[in-house]
């Protein structure tokens, strides 16, 4: 599934160091179904769920933000792939 990485640790990668506690996803919003079945396969479970995000919690904390508007689903079309070393 196409996604991106954003929040605290995509900031890190670029060098910008902001604590969090989880790991926060852009995804296509028309593919959230299929997201949530194939994490709650790998034990996590949702605590927040709405048209927006749905938070899940796991093996570590999984945010999934929902791109559902124009201008989020532009930046997911934008999202480029970058291998960390």
């Amino acid at each position: 599934m196409d996604h991106a990485l954003i929040g605290a640790i995509a900031l890190a990668a670029w060098g910008v160091q902001r604590a969090t506690n989880d790991v926060d996803f852009l995804i296509d919003g028309a593919k959230a179904a299929v997201a949530r079945q194939a994490l709650e396969s790998d034990g996590f479970t949702v605590f927040h769920a709405s048209d927006d995000v749905l938070q899940m919690a796991g093996p570590g904390p999984v945010d999934l933000v929902l791109a559902r508007r124009p201008l989020s689903l532009a930046m997911l079309a934008r999202a480029s792939a970058r291998t960390f070393r």
